[in-house]
Parts: structure tokens; C-alpha cells; sequence
């Protein structure tokens, strides 16, 4: 297996031969070619490994069972806040594809910050934090693919066909998608506490049960209390999982756009909070003669 300095070497090597650009235009594109070649590594990566990934994954197929057989006494007598069985159980295999898919990659900084390892990654043509996250987001990218394809197998065997399933999975997958990307900037950030904390997996213990509830990953949104509910709609872990399964099992173009445009907002937030942070983080390593 390529070590995580050899894709860093490897894609610092590719950035190509030098070209001067001063447009924004040339700017964005270069930034664009150089990324795209880490996330690519991130996905390369996991496709060497991903037939131990589906078979190690297929425990989701007993999450959607058991919840079938949990909802299905539930709604029993019908549709509860507008949620039928058929597309509770599609709307769970949604949520446990995002959630599933991310990857630990807080664990890697962690261990960087332990070892080291992560002094030698200032000098690299690249911020450490923009490597970590494109090379976690390429590899999460290639996970999400067949966990969507067991979830939406098992769901279709356990209820049936999602009704309007063409259209509500067109306007689903670039959620999915952004809603992957938020997961991974907050699993970054959280590593990137690991300059403060010697262990940071408690942090990621309390973050994963926040998407579990506020999330809406286990029990949608729409079943709270009307001010919760309105509140939990809002938050970072809402865009991540609620919202890009609702568009799944209830597909509406206009709900569609505005969570595009509340996605890109968290994406844009989060970003600027691992970049501030990982700028002190190294004006606490200098600061120490680290």
C-alpha cells in the first residue's frame, strides 16, 4: 500500500511544468489540476482495497433490516409527518451511505501530530489541511458508490421501488455528494484539534452522536418538536445527512436549490475554520521549535 508520504511526493511531483498566470481564472485552474491529482490518489488508493471494504460493509444490509422490522410496527397504521415505510427504509439507506463512507481521517492527523510527521508537510507546495481532505474526500468518493448500491439493493428488497426514484436520486446525488464533503471538512477539523488534545477520538465520539440526532441519520428531522425541528434544519449535520435523503424520498426542485446553496455556505464556513485553525496550530508549533 502507497504510504500517505509517497502521495504526497507523488502529487507534489505532478503539479506539472512551471507556468506563470496571473488571472484569477489561471489561478483556480492550477489549484483545480493540483487537488484533483490528491484526490484521485485518495480514490486509487481505495480502489486497491475495495472489495474488503464492501465485504467488511455489508453489516448495512442488517441495519436496514433491523430497521424495517422496527418501522414497519411503527407505520403500521399509515404515514407518520408524510414518511411511508417505503421511503423511511430508502431514506435510512441514504444516511448510513454518507455516514459510513467518510473514513476516520482525523486518526492520520492525530497520528502526524504524535510522530512528528506533520512538521515535514509546511514546506510542501500545498497546505497540509487541503492535501488531508482531498485525499480522504477521493477515497470517500469511491466508498460511497457501493454502499449506495447495498443500501439501495437492500431497500428495494425489504419495500419495494421508491416511487419518482429517477428524479429524486438526480436531484440527491450532488447533496450526497456536498453532504460527504461537509462530513469529511468536520472529521479535518476535528483532527486538526489533535495540536491541542494528545487524543481527539472523544471529539469524535460527541460529533458522531450529533449527526445521529440532529443529523436526522436514524430519525428524521421532520419528527421533532416543531422548535427543535427548525433548528436542527439549519445546523452543518442537517446538510450532511437529513436534507440529501429527503431529496431522495421526496424529490422538489426548489427544496433541491436551497440546499444546494446551505451546503456551499457550511462547505465555504467549514474550509475557513480548519484553515484559522491549522494557522494557529503552526504558530503554536513555531512558537515551541516545533
Amino acid at each position: 500500500m502507497r504510504s500517505r508520504n509517497d502521495d504526497r511526493a507523488a502529487a507534489g511531483g505532478r503539479s506539472g511544468r512551471p507556468f506563470r498566470v496571473n488571472t484569477a481564472s489561471g489561478t483556480i485552474a492550477r489549484l483545480a489540476r493540483r487537488y484533483g491529482c490528491i484526490l484521485r490518489y485518495g480514490a486509487r488508493n481505495q480502489l486497491i482495497y475495495l472489495r474488503s471494504f464492501i465485504m467488511r460493509n455489508f453489516f448495512l444490509i442488517v441495519i436496514l433490516f433491523v430497521m424495517h422490522r422496527l418501522w414497519r410496527v411503527i407505520l403500521a397504521d399509515g404515514p407518520i409527518v408524510g414518511f411511508t415505510l417505503v421511503q423511511m427504509l430508502w431514506y435510512l439507506a441514504v444516511t448510513e451511505a454518507i455516514e459510513l463512507s467518510r473514513g476516520r481521517l482525523f486518526q492520520d492527523i492525530q497520528d502526524d501530530v504524535r510522530t512528528g510527521a506533520v512538521v515535514y508537510t509546511l514546506a510542501r507546495p500545498y497546505p497540509y489541511p487541503a492535501f488531508e481532505f482531498a485525499r480522504w474526500f477521493g477515497g470517500a468518493l469511491v466508498r460511497l458508490v457501493p454502499l449506495l448500491a447495498i443500501g439501495f439493493v437492500s431497500a428495494l428488497a425489504l419495500v419495494g421501488p421508491l416511487p419518482r426514484f429517477a428524479y429524486g436520486i438526480s436531484l440527491a446525488l450532488p447533496s450526497i455528494v456536498l453532504g460527504l464533503a461537509i462530513g469529511t471538512l468536520w472529521v479535518l477539523l476535528i483532527g486538526l484539534l489533535a495540536f491541542w488534545s494528545e487524543d481527539v477520538t472523544p471529539f469524535y465520539w460527541i460529533y458522531q452522536k450529533i449527526v445521529f440526532i440532529f443529523g436526522g441519520m436514524f430519525l428524521p428531522i421532520d419528527y421533532f418538536p416543531e422548535w427543535l425541528a427548525a433548528i436542527s434544519r439549519v445546523l452543518p449535520t442537517a446538510f450532511q445527512a437529513y436534507w440529501p435523503a429527503r431529496l431522495a424520498v421526496a424529490p422538489d426542485a426548489a427544496v433541491a436549490m436551497t440546499t444546494y446553496a446551505g451546503q456551499l455556505v457550511w462547505i465555504a464556513g467549514l474550509a475557513g475554520a480548519c484553515a484559522l485553525l491549522f494557522a494557529a496550530a503552526t504558530k503554536r508549533m513555531h512558537a515551541h521549535g516545533g
